[in-house]
C-alpha cells in the first residue's frame, strides 16, 4: 500500500527571516512614499517574488555595504543590537 502523501498545514507559511519566524511579531514602519516611488518599490518586489519588508531589507544592507565606512558600519551593527534588546523587553 503506497505511504500517505504528507499532509499541508492551513494557510501561508511563516515568511521571517528565521524559519519559522512571524513577521506579524516584527515592530512596524509607516512610510509616506510618492505615487511613482510607490509603484516602483511594488513592481520591484513582484519581480523579485519578495515581500515588501526583504526588499526593503535587502536595499538598507546594500547601501550600508556601499557607502558606509567599517567604523560607521559597526556603529550602526552596536545601535540596532541596542533597538532589538529594547523591543525585546517591551514585548
Amino acid at each position: 500500500m503506497p505511504a500517505k502523501p504528507k499532509k499541508r498545514g492551513r494557510g501561508r507559511p511563516r515568511g521571517g527571516v528565521a524559519p519559522g519566524e512571524r513577521v506579524r511579531g516584527y515592530p512596524q514602519v509607516t512610510v509616506r512614499l510618492p505615487a511613482p516611488l510607490m509603484a516602483r518599490v511594488r513592481a520591484l518586489a513582484v519581480v523579485r517574488g519578495v515581500p515588501l519588508w526583504r526588499l526593503f531589507m535587502d536595499a538598507v544592507d546594500a547601501y550600508l555595504e556601499a557607502t558606509v565606512t567599517a567604523d560607521e558600519r559597526r556603529q550602526v551593527v552596536r545601535r540596532a543590537r541596542a533597538f532589538v534588546r529594547e523591543w525585546d523587553r517591551e514585548s
